[in-house]
C-alpha cells in the first residue's frame, strides 16, 4: 500500500505517507529480485474466487487516494518494470488544485513544496494511464469520509463515486478500498450490494487462501523500507498479528516514532 510518490523538499519536513521516487523503484526491484512476483489486484481477485492456486511470494501494488505524483513519479517506474497497479482515487477531488482536506502533512497547499507534491489526479492523466492497460483505477469513495455507523451515507457517497467512474472511465464494478482502511459488516454488505470488486483493508495482513476479498488487508511500504524489509513484512507481520495485536502496535509505533525522529 503506497500513497504518496514524490521527492522531498530540503528545509521542509518530510512528506506523510510518502515514498520517494528512487525508493519506490529499489522496493520494487529489490522483490523481484528476491524471487516475488507482481500480479494485478483483478488477477488476484479472480484466482481466489476460481480456486486457483497463487504463489506465496505473490504481491499486489495499491496507491491511495489519488496524488498526482502517482502519475508523474509511480508510472514511469511501472511501467519500465512492467508491473501492474491499482489507485483508489476519492473522485470528488479529481481535477482540484485543492489540497485534499484529509491530507495531514503540515506543508500541503504551502507555497514552499511543489503541488505536484499534494495535488490530486486529473481526468487526463487516469484516462492516459487507464489506456496504457497496466494501471487500473479503483474506487476510494467520493468524499474520503470516515463512514463507521453510517451505511446510508456510505451508500449515498459510493454512489456518487460509482456514477463518476463510470462516466468519464467506463469503469464498473471497481475494485474498492475503504477509506482509512475503516469496515465494519454493515459497511462491506452496502459495498458488495453495490457491486464493487473488493473491499480492502489497511490491517496488516496477507490474504489467506479462499479470504472474502471485501477483508484483504494490505501491508503498508514505507519511505525507510528496505526490499528486505518489506519481504520480511510479508512474512513475519501476519505471524505477529496471530501472536497478539499489542506486539506488532508497538513495532509500528516504534518504526513511526523512528521514521519521526528522522525528520528531525
Amino acid at each position: 500500500m503506497y500513497h504518496r510518490v514524490t521527492e522531498e523538499t530540503p528545509g521542509t519536513v518530510s512528506p506523510t505517507l510518502n515514498v520517494t521516487p528512487q525508493q519506490f523503484r529499489n522496493q520494487l526491484t529489490g522483490l523481484l529480485s528476491l524471487g516475488f512476483e507482481c500480479w494485478s489486484l483483478r488477477r488476484l481477485i479472480a484466482s481466489q474466487r476460481e480456486h486457483r492456486a497463487i504463489p506465496p511470494k505473490t504481491f499486489a501494488i495499491t496507491f491511495d487516494d489519488g496524488y498526482e505524483n502517482n502519475y508523474l513519479n509511480a508510472w514511469p517506474i511501472l511501467q519500465e518494470l512492467n508491473l501492474p497497479a491499482t489507485i483508489f482515487v476519492a473522485t470528488q477531488y479529481l481535477d482540484t488544485d485543492q489540497p485534499f482536506p484529509f491530507d495531514d502533512w503540515s506543508a500541503t497547499g504551502s507555497r514552499n513544496v511543489p503541488q505536484t507534491a499534494w495535488r490530486s489526479l486529473s481526468t487526463r492523466q487516469c484516462e492516459e494511464m487507464l489506456e496504457g492497460e497496466l494501471v487500473e483505477i479503483g474506487a476510494h469513495t467520493h468524499s474520503h469520509q470516515n463512514f463507521l455507523s453510517r451505511p446510508d451515507d456510505f451508500r449515498l457517497d459510493m454512489g456518487l463515486c460509482l456514477d463518476l467512474l463510470h462516466e468519464r472511465f467506463n469503469i464498473d464494478q471497481p475494485t474498492f478500498a475503504f477509506p482509512y482502511g475503516y469496515s465494519s459488516p454493515e459497511l462491506i454488505d452496502v459495498a458488495k450490494h453495490l457491486g464493487v470488486a473488493c473491499g480492502l483493508t489497511t490491517r496488516p495482513r496477507r490474504v489467506l487462501t479462499g479470504e472474502d476479498p471485501f477483508v484483504w488487508g494490505r501491508l503498508w511500504a514505507a519511505g525507510q523500507d528496505s526490499p528486505s524489509m518489506l519481504a520480511a513484512k510479508m512474512s513475519w507481520y501476519p505471524a505477529l498479528a496471530n501472536i497478539g495485536k499489542p506486539i506488532l502496535t508497538r513495532l509500528e509505533r516504534l518504526t513511526i516514532r523512528k521514521n519521526q525522529q528522522s525528520r528531525l
